[in-house]
């Protein structure tokens, strides 16, 4: 089975539920770009990082990204800054080894509840969005 969730959704979500702004654009089937102004006093400057869908395994999405030029520096600040402004985010987005993010999707309401009834097998992008494969668990046994 494959479910479809845009990156306006996606979005949308996060700031509603997060107070957090973000943009998502496809960079490849592996790769999308994800963006944010960082606002530092009266200054504000756009940053992207592109992260690659390193696995889904269980309620986890590790993403991948590339260390070079700060942006490891640059992904860990904001998560520490995020994780201050939320502890629910703090548990959903966590730094992991080797330049991964970990992201908890069985700490999201509606996720959980997806996860609850289907084993998720992959995430792929397509220009739209996000792209989950995934297979309906035995409920009865």
């Amino acid at each position: 089975m494959r479910l479809q969730i845009n990156f306006e959704e996606i979005r949308r979500m996060v700031a509603e539920k997060y107070h957090f702004d973000m943009v998502m654009k496809y960079v490849n089937t592996q790769t999308v770009g994800i963006g944010t102004a960082l606002k530092l006093g009266p200054f504000s400057k756009d940053v992207t990082v592109n992260v690659k869908v390193e696995r889904a395994e269980g309620g986890k999405l590790i993403l991948g990204y590339n260390p070079a030029m700060g942006v490891d520096l640059a992904v860990k600040g904001i998560l520490a800054l995020l994780k201050s402004q939320s502890a629910q985010y703090g548990q959903i987005v966590e730094s992991g080894s080797n330049n991964t993010v970990v992201i908890h999707l069985d700490h999201i309401e509606a996720m959980r509840e997806l996860l609850h009834v289907l084993d998720l097998k992959g995430i792929s992008f397509v220009e739209q969005g996000l792209l989950m494969d995934a297979a309906i668990k035995s409920l009865g046994k």
